[in-house]
């Protein structure tokens, strides 16, 4: 099913989303939307959450001039806005790991515009992809351990290269983890 066809509907959202997409949903109160929240109602949350958001500002693909040809983290990066599609379950779950994620997303902008200055838009570069890829599908472990049996458990070591699983404090014996998903779909 193509995400358009999904309707922002509560009955429907409880009854078919997952409990993570319900909660976080339910946590900057949209489930109860009737209607797709709109770029406007994803800027209020900023000023809902922050104090001084310094992130960008979600605007409505359909705000922006027919002529637009600038790149996507062009705009991000000289207007300050995202550009967000309406509509879009894709642009939503990225306004809200912007939510999360202030400073992290404004260094993936930041990295790819280092890319494109250096390299132009297109063919985009082997980093830039990875960028992307981690944008949007990136998990983020934060290991406390030094039991190599738990780390290699976690993920296999040909998986990930051998100093991912530097611990933080080499002295702290605790297994504690924290997964963070950076991803929107």
């Amino acid at each position: 099913m193509q995400s358009h066809s999904i309707p922002f509907c509560n009955d429907y959202l409880l009854k078919y989303a997952s409990k993570p997409v319900t909660a976080l949903l339910e946590e900057v109160g949209l489930l109860s939307n009737d209607e797709f929240p709109t770029p406007e109602q994803l800027n209020e949350l900023t000023t809902r959450y922050y104090d001084h958001w310094q992130g960008p500002l979600f605007k409505g693909q359909s705000q922006f001039s027919t002529d637009e040809q600038r790149y996507y983290e062009t705009i991000i990066s000289e207007d300050g806005v995202v550009p967000t599609r309406e509509q879009s379950w894709h642009d939503l779950f990225n306004a809200l790991i912007w939510l999360q994620f202030p400073k992290t997303k404004s260094l993936l902008n930041e990295l790819h515009i280092s890319d494109i200055n250096a390299h132009g838009v297109n063919p985009r570069t082997a980093r830039r992809n990875r960028i992307t890829h981690f944008d949007e599908c990136g998990v983020v472990l934060a290991v406390e351990t030094s039991d190599r049996f738990v780390l290699d458990k976690l993920v296999p070591s040909k998986e990930i290269p051998e100093q991912k699983f530097e611990p933080a404090n080499k002295n702290n014996r605790s297994a504690h983890m924290t997964v963070m998903r950076l991803r929107h779909f």
